[in-house]
């Protein structure tokens, strides 16, 4: 399915990558409930821990 054609790619805070990937890693949310909810893709989700984890908060800002 995906976006429609001429849609916008949605914004994402750090501060809201950070709170997301906090929950993860604490477990109070399993790491397919975000992709369940069609909130956030399952590899955006892996990509920001990654880079988080890399990195840091600065990692995950948007360019």
């Amino acid at each position: 399915m995906g976006r429609p054609k001429g849609g916008t790619n949605r914004y994402w805070s750090k501060e809201a990558k950070y709170e997301h990937e906090q929950l993860l890693m604490s477990g109070e949310i399993s790491a397919n409930e975000p992709g369940r909810l069609n909130i956030i893709s399952n590899g955006t989700i892996s990509t920001w821990i990654k880079r988080f984890q890399e990195g840091g908060i600065e990692t995950i800002e948007n360019k």
